[in-house]
């Protein structure tokens, strides 16, 4: 299998796909989003929030959970369950 790539001109993209992609392609049996650690989850969903320029509110009506539910999960307070880990999983495209 070969490595992921993103088609984009953006250097900035760029740089943050390469930072987190480790993480979310090789995730740790048994997390819930890519990690067990919730800061971790936080960084990704931050970043990954970012590139597909979806803004809180946006998110959170795709996710079906409030607005402060999501600011929880990017600021690392709560881990998502694995159904919330799955509906991210599938909006980000990443499986």
């Amino acid at each position: 299998m070969s490595s992921p790539t993103i088609n984009t001109d953006s250097i900035l993209i760029k740089n943050v796909f390469n930072k987190i992609s480790p993480k979310i392609l090789s995730p740790e049996k048994n997390a819930n989003f890519c990690s067990n650690n919730p800061k971790e989850i936080s960084f990704i969903l931050l970043n990954l929030r970012n590139l597909h320029n979806f803004s809180v509110d946006e998110i959170s009506i795709k996710l079906n959970i409030s607005r402060e539910e999501y600011r929880s999960l990017e600021k690392g307070t709560i881990k998502p369950s694995k159904d919330l880990s799955k509906k991210l999983y599938q909006l980000f495209e990443i499986i």
